[in-house]
């Protein structure tokens, strides 16, 4: 199974740490479901920080109550690998739906300390996101959003954080972005010029051809570039090929009194 010399849950949390194979073992432990839940809480206290990373991005196992209290724990690891993972992990609805949501009083404080202190950041990114969650319920948390939004000396970190902060506008996500239009702002594609209307008998506007800058009839082209399609094709010849009778005179060049 997926090349790897033991399958057993242990053994694939432990590959969770090796780059080439953390991936299979990743998709390996999600299928296994409830099945692999107590390796993924041995692998929160594994030496490598990789493994320790990988079992806090299984959001749909370790949001149950009884590995809450873990995940907690594992926002104050020294990694910031693991330490982002866990943040994203508390704050993400998506991954693991209201029901086993942490509440204020046990992952409000150590996401106000992150935010403030931490030396990383993307992990204080991460808790930025966290604390938003309390903006409406906890006066500290817009506190810290307001101070990150002015102080924080990642520019990254000031837009999350004004994101979050009451009044702020958070990026919409849950649907797809428009594509602006061609020659609107942010757009790199140039206007298209819309195409002219030709006149009844085929021709192009003159003030289509004054404008692009095309020869007008009976400039150099010759009149002969200027008729309808309809003339321009019975100029191919009576078999519709090219090279006709017609099209020889037409190309010949007129001399004075030739006519």
């Amino acid at each position: 199974m997926l090349g790897f010399v033991r399958t057993d849950d242990e053994a694939l949390v432990s590959y969770l740490g090796d780059p080439q194979r953390s991936v299979a073992a990743y998709r390996a432990l999600m299928r296994r479901g409830e099945e692999a839940l107590g390796a993924i809480r041995g692998g929160l206290s594994h030496g490598n920080p990789g493994v320790r990373e990988g079992c806090c991005r299984l959001p749909h196992h370790l949001v149950d109550p009884e590995s809450m209290g873990q995940l907690v724990a594992m926002a104050d690891d020294p990694d910031a690998g693991v330490r982002i993972a866990a943040f994203h992990a508390l704050a993400c609805d998506r991954c693991k739906g209201d029901t086993c949501a942490p509440g204020a009083g046990r992952v409000l404080e150590p996401a106000l300390r992150h935010l403030a202190a931490d030396p990383d950041a993307q992990v204080r990114s991460r808790a930025a996101e966290l604390v938003g969650k309390f903006v409406h319920t906890d006066a500290r948390a817009v506190a810290a959003l307001e101070a990150a939004r002015v102080r924080d000396p990642s520019a990254a970190v000031r837009k999350k954080a004004g994101w979050h902060a009451p009044g702020g506008t958070h990026p919409p996500t849950d649907r797809p972005r428009a594509r602006p239009a061609d020659g609107a702002a942010g757009s790199l594609r140039p206007a298209t010029p819309p195409l002219p209307r030709r006149t009844a008998d085929g021709r192009l506007p003159l003030e289509h051809l004054a404008a692009s800058g095309e020869p007008g009839p009976g400039e150099d082209r010759g009149a002969e570039a200027w008729e309808p399609a309809e003339a321009a094709l019975r100029l191919r010849g009576g078999n519709g090929t090219a090279g006709g009778p017609a099209v020889s005179a037409a190309r010949a060049p007129s001399t004075p009194g030739s006519a």
